[in-house]
């Protein structure tokens, strides 16, 4: 469970940044941008909640049947990501950036807390 306890705290850090950079970019006149940016963080909360339940749920098999199991799992979660890039290309580039940074949310939460060691506070 400790696991998923990390997957709910970095869910939730992504979504006040990108509800905070929403707010910024939908007051300076782009909400183009806010809507890429949440659509994105969005993307990448749900990918990084389906990677932790599958995660979750692979601890607990036999090592033959894991990759098998993974494998499955992984290109659903990767079809979905193409599918939000490709709707943002679409929509134009004020989207496409918004989306970009959003998807990178979870990742700079990631790096944060594993370079300078950060839990909480935030």
């Amino acid at each position: 469970m400790e696991f998923m306890s990390t997957v709910i705290f970095i869910a939730k850090r992504a979504a006040m940044l990108a509800g905070l950079g929403s707010l910024i970019a939908t007051i300076s006149g782009s909400w183009q941008f806010a809507i890429g940016l949440s659509a994105g963080a969005l993307a990448s909360v749900l990918n990084l909640a389906l990677l932790g339940m599958s995660i979750s749920r692979a601890i607990q098999m036999p090592p033959p049947a894991i990759a098998r199991f993974m494998g499955w799992r992984y290109f659903p979660r990767y079809f979905a990501m193409g599918v939000v890039l490709y709707l943002a290309l679409k929509m134009g580039m004020p989207y496409l950036l918004g989306t970009l940074t959003g998807l990178y949310l979870v990742k700079f939460i990631i790096l944060m807390m594993g370079v300078f060691g950060y839990r909480g506070g935030w």
